[in-house]
């Protein structure tokens, strides 16, 4: 029986390959074929596999790995994954490791919100359930042309962005502010205004993370996390994102670490190695035949079950196209090289992926030698232009909850009994000085953590003043560490509400703004500014006094 199923697989595998090997015929060009088949014809054996692999170039703030150069003059890898860095420092690493690489490297980014993800002296812009507030999907389509720029600049070609999971799941300990939100028709509308935009500069977008992550509550970078979920409700929620994307041209899609058993049979196989999921439910059911690349491979939520080496040979059984972050790199190339060997996997389906991910490469420039030019490089990557569309960007993001009272907008000649108090504020600063321009009010300030005698003494301070702007910041948008909000600050806030008239404005995510639903009656007005920075300080300073319209609405 076991004979039979393997060899229905293989039948299977050979007619797929073959239907997308025409698929892509029509998609690329005979110029780009002919490239594509020119190289192939050139590699050794061992040199193919590797072009599947894109490795891990470095730890987040670490060195990058002195192997590296290894990997590219010994086996010819396809390309490499950055994580934290200096945008100058990458980029004279990228151009060393491309001068030494035969077939030049695809690089790739997580750049969910933009370089400044990854990368110091880089643009980060808004999270995207802060972009999910936004009704305005131009400016997102223009934020994603302007990531797509800034990614060609420094030379990366592949963005895995954006999530596209469907938040519906609060608690999610690995999503939540990643995504757009919670509703499908909403998620799909911005992700696919995102892609767009990246897309039009030659980037690989890459939604992500298929079949959708938002139902989660366990972190795949830990464990596996289990949906159970039915295959109804996954098609009308979690896929639907995902369909229109397909629909509109997207290059990539990455596959999830997730145990779906509506999907497949075999327990605690993750959706990664499921030839039902990424063959099956991918390619054949939602005609996707563009790059399939799984998420990272050395996370624990493939590993748990699966050795390196094996991993990877039925990641490639499964339908994937590109290996990501292998956690062995021998290892992978010398498994799928005996799994050819043997016959395990079909040697014109491996023939078709590695000539899919050359044809890829010549779309992403990638048939001539790259050079990153370091001249005026970090002035490139924080031009003006980007500034003022992240400002925008914020401006129509920020959200008037509630304004029972009236209070807002607030008006100058009426505000010598109005204070303003920040609480962990990392851009009271901007804050402050953005309020000045309007009325000079009194600033108090206390740091995230404060003892009972800095609240006594603030308390003791604030009593002459009825009216108090309360501005919390310094959150995070993990749901596990209560979204960076502290019990002291919580009780402070509520208990100045009890006695005064206070305008809470939160620089935090919707998610995080939960803590405050069963009080938030006490306060006068309410306004959710999604993140701690800059930008939305200045938007939301101007909005108090009603220089700026509110405009964003609740994402979830």
């Amino acid at each position: 029986m076991k004979k039979l199923l393997f060899l229905l697989f293989i039948f299977a595998t050979r007619s797929l390959s073959g239907q997308q090997a025409d698929k892509l015929n029509h998609f690329f060009n005979e110029k780009e074929n002919r490239w594509a088949d020119s190289v192939y014809q050139s590699l050794s054996q061992t040199e193919r596999i590797a072009q599947l692999l894109i490795v891990r170039a470095n730890n987040s703030r670490e060195n990058y790995f002195p192997e590296i150069s290894q990997y590219i003059q010994k086996y010819g890898i396809g390309g490499v994954c950055y994580f934290g860095s200096g945008a100058m420092r990458q980029a004279k690493q990228n151009n060393a490791w491309q001068k030494i690489s035969r077939v030049p490297l695809l690089t790739a980014i997580d750049g969910e919100w933009g370089l400044g993800m990854r990368l110091d002296s880089t643009i980060s812009f808004p999270y995207q359930m802060t972009l999910g507030a936004i009704e305005n999907d131009q400016l997102i389509f223009e934020m994603g042309k302007e990531i797509g720029k800034e990614c060609k600049r420094m030379g990366i070609h592949m963005n895995f962005a954006p999530v596209v999971d469907v938040n519906v799941n609060p608690n999610n300990p690995v999503i939540n502010s990643r995504s757009f939100g919670d509703n499908p028709q909403k998620v799909a509308t911005k992700a696919l205004a995102f892609l767009n935009g990246m897309q039009s500069e030659g980037i690989l977008a890459t939604a992500k993370h298929f079949p959708g992550h938002g139902d989660t509550d366990s972190d795949s970078h830990h464990t596996l996390p289990v949906i159970n979920r039915s295959v109804a409700r996954m098609d009308s929620v979690e896929l639907f994102p995902f369909k229109k994307l397909i629909a509109n041209n997207l290059s990539g899609i990455m596959i999830a670490h997730l145990y779906i058993p509506a999907y497949e049979k075999e327990e605690n196989l993750a959706s990664t190695l499921s030839p039902s999921i990424v063959n099956g439910l991918l390619r054949e059911t939602l005609k996707f035949n563009g790059l399939i690349v799984t998420d990272a491979l050395d996370m624990e939520g493939v590993t748990k079950f699966v050795q390196p080496g094996e991993i990877e040979v039925r990641a490639l059984m499964a339908g994937n196209d590109l290996l990501l972050l292998p956690k062995d790199v021998p290892k992978a190339i010398s498994s799928i090289a005996d799994a050819l060997e043997s016959g395990r996997i079909d040697s014109n389906y491996f023939e078709k992926n590695v000539k899919k991910i050359l044809l890829y490469k010549y779309r992403a420039g990638l048939n001539k030698k790259q050079e990153i030019d370091l001249r005026n490089l970090i002035a490139d990557l924080n031009n003006s232009k980007a500034f003022a569309l992240n400002q925008s960007l914020f401006e129509q993001a920020i959200i008037l909850l509630k304004n029972t009272q009236n209070t807002l907008p607030l008006l100058p000649e009426t505000t010598s009994n109005t204070a303003v108090l920040s609480i962990g504020m990392n851009s009271a600063n901007a804050f402050s000085s953005m309020v000045k321009n309007y009325a000079n009010l009194p600033f108090f300030r206390l740091p995230k953590s404060f003892d009972l005698a800095q609240q006594e003494k603030l308390k003791s301070d604030l009593r002459k003043y009825p009216t108090l702007i309360v501005a919390l910041g310094g959150t995070s948008m993990f749901p596990n560490r209560n979204f960076g909000l502290t019990s002291e600050s919580i009780q402070l806030i509520n208990e100045l509400a009890k006695s005064r008239t206070v305008i809470f404005t939160f620089f935090g995510s919707p998610l995080a703004y939960r803590e405050f639903l069963k009080t938030d009656s006490l306060f006068a007005s309410a306004i959710i500014a999604h993140q701690d920075n800059e930008f939305a300080a200045r938007a939301v300073a101007q909005q108090l006094f009603g220089a700026l319209p509110f405009r964003g609405k609740l994402p979830v």
